[in-house]
């Protein structure tokens, strides 16, 4: 029913109807999904829009005429409750029995997904009535609750203002000052562009224009100093984009080398080295009155998939042909050639230069992630991770006190003890693909969603997220199933 009390929209069978109450009469109609099987209709707040569920979409509709405003896709089978927040601002339904909500004011945005355990689809969604929390209730009569806003999470959820544009996003990546979050978007068709994330305002940049290249070779990298973002694209041309401006400074390799498909910053910021497809690793001075460096052949016809530069810029190591090459830069030359035991994908120089965290994937069996600790002068390594890790792959990064360094991969953060690569925690964040360190150090993690997200590792952390989401200490039967042999104690000091 509208807000003054004179329409209501009722859904019968395929089609939703509008009904004038005081002429008592039908004014319109539209088709929606089978109503036996979810149909369901809400009016936003402000009574500007219906909305309703038609296939695979959100249909939102003008309630007088009930044409269509807008449309939600979605690629599962959407079905269940349909509910909008009392602020008008969320929308929550049901996709493959999975509760999802969508910002109204970004509709673009990919929507959130809340899992409810067991296959079981919510058969009732509701928003508390400042819109920060979202119930959904099962049929096996559990009600559960969920932080929409973000900030009540043990990971928590940085605010952001909706994204102004709604391109896809390729690769995220936090800047080493842990004050920018990186963007490359692409529009599905080879062409690229960067946007920029203010973390402290929560403001996005205007993207660069799209750029269009023949291949799918990708690759971004901060750096250090955090002032710029280089981007290669499967073209001739190195773009550094400035993180003030977002204006781009180009420079090209020759093409009888191929074309770009890696870059890495020197830790003085001083060198820009990028690797072709064809082999090729090429040095690019970013300061006036460095001597000139040759190009290197580090073999021939294979994809630099990988750079990691050490401080000066002399020495680099780089990953082809599923082995890892350690690159004098300064003389031109292969110094040494190792197979570590996967695909190195990513490789980060420690503080003082003796050690280099490697990530990457194994290839030959699922393609799982993998972390180890590399000598940068012998390539042997020195403290690999216990076995295959999902935490690995194409992200790998040092903590600004070098006592630390996260890797990440397809939706999975983990954080890593430097001096022996122990795992000290992982989490998974959908879409994340990137992370750095805030000024507390502790982990943020960048999404493809786009979304950012804060993880606070220390273990009173987990223990007081714990405490607050379940409201309550430990009951006598569930210490003793789970902490058998232990005397009891209250662990949530309230």
């Amino acid at each position: 029913m509208n807000n003054d009390g004179t329409r209501a929209y009722v859904a019968e069978d395929d089609r939703v109807h509008a009904v004038d109450l005081a002429r008592q009469r039908e004014t319109g109609s539209a088709p929606i999904s089978d109503a036996g099987f979810g149909g369901v209709v809400a009016l936003t707040p402000d009574g500007k829009s219906v909305a309703v569920m038609l296939d695979k979409t959100i249909t939102l509709l003008d309630p007088e005429q009930l044409s269509v405003q807008r449309v939600i896709a979605e690629d599962g089978v959407v079905g269940g409750d349909l509910a909008i927040s009392a602020t008008g601002d969320k929308i929550g339904y049901a996709v493959d029995d999975v509760l999802v909500v969508r910002a109204l004011s970004d509709p673009d945005a990919a929507g959130v997904r809340f899992p409810l355990g067991d296959k079981i689809a919510p058969s009732g969604i509701a928003f508390s009535p400042d819109g920060r929390t979202v119930y959904a209730t099962r049929v096996d009569g559990l009600l559960l609750a969920w932080d929409t806003a973000g900030d009540r999470q043990f990971v928590r959820t940085r605010p952001l203002s909706p994204r102004p544009d709604p391109a896809e996003v390729g690769y995220s990546r936090v800047s080493p000052d842990g004050r920018t979050v990186a963007y490359l978007l692409t529009d599905g068709k080879e062409s690229y562009a960067v946007q920029f994330l203010d973390l402290r305002s929560g403001a996005w940049t205007r993207r660069s224009p799209f750029v269009h290249t023949p291949g799918y070779f990708t690759d971004v990298t901060w750096r250090p100093d955090s002032t710029e973002l280089a981007v290669v694209q499967a073209d001739y041309t190195v773009r550094r984009f400035d993180r003030s401006t977002g204006i781009a400074v180009n420079d090209d390799v020759p093409a009888e080398h191929g074309v770009l498909s890696s870059v890495g910053f020197s830790g003085d910021g001083s060198q820009l080295l990028v690797g072709t497809d064809h082999g090729w690793v090429h040095t690019i001075n970013t300061v006036p009155g460095r001597p000139a460096v040759r190009p290197i052949l580090v073999m021939a016809e294979i994809p630099v998939l990988a750079i990691g530069v050490n401080h000066d810029g002399s020495r680099a190591l780089t990953s082809v042909f599923g082995k890892v090459q350690l690159l004098d830069v300064s003389a031109g030359a292969v110094l040494r050639r190792a197979d570590i035991g996967f695909q190195a994908l990513s490789f980060a120089w420690s503080r003082d230069m003796a050690t280099v965290a490697v990530s990457g994937i194994d290839s030959s069996t699922d393609g799982s992630g993998r972390v180890a600790l590399l000598d940068p002068v012998t390539l042997k390594t020195r403290s690999p991770s216990a076995g295959p890790q999902t935490a690995g792959g194409w992200f790998v990064a040092y903590s600004r006190d070098g006592g630390r360094f996260v890797t990440a991969s397809a939706g999975r953060v983990s954080l890593w003890e430097s001096a022996t690569a122990r795992l000290l925690g992982s989490m998974s964040v959908e879409g994340a693909d990137g992370a750095g360190f805030g000024a507390d150090n502790n982990v943020l993690i960048a999404s493809t969603v786009p979304s950012v997200s804060e993880w606070d590792p220390r273990p009173q952390a987990a223990v007081e997220a714990a405490c607050r989401l379940a409201g309550r200490d430990l009951t006598m039967q569930e210490w003793e199933t789970y902490l058998p042999n232990r005397p009891y104690s209250s662990v949530c000091h309230y």
